[in-house]
């Protein structure tokens, strides 16, 4: 067996935590984990709209059509992740108006441009 980085089993135990809520016979726990689903400002929200954008995982498939679009997803190598953070953080920065100690914002922008093209 395979073994996935932590992220990629993380992926999967929530993935699998929210099958198991879906299944529950509990009406209130139905009606919790499907509003948790459809909220964008829950923790488990924000967790199914990353996994709905970065594997295309349906609620509506079954539990192990959704866990193999997860396990072979192409995976990042290190040194681009590396990359992506460091655009992320160039981003936060930029929008909220950090000071990153002489970068202006057209410097930041540059930044953002180059690390795009690479």
């Amino acid at each position: 067996m395979r073994q996935h980085h932590i992220s990629v089993q993380l992926q999967i135990k929530i993935l699998r935590f929210v099958y198991q809520m879906y299944s529950s016979n509990n009406e209130i726990v139905l009606y919790i984990v499907k509003s948790a689903c459809l909220a964008s400002n829950s923790p488990l929200g924000r967790n199914i709209s990353y996994l709905r954008y970065k594997y295309d995982v349906n609620l509506n498939d079954n539990l192990s059509v959704n866990i193999s679009r997860v396990n072979n997803a192409q995976s990042v190598s290190v040194e681009r992740q590396g990359l992506i953070n460091a655009a992320i953080d160039l981003f936060s920065a930029r929008n909220s108006h950090d000071v990153l100690n002489g970068f202006t914002d057209d410097m930041i922008n540059t930044m953002l441009t180059n690390v795009a093209v690479y």
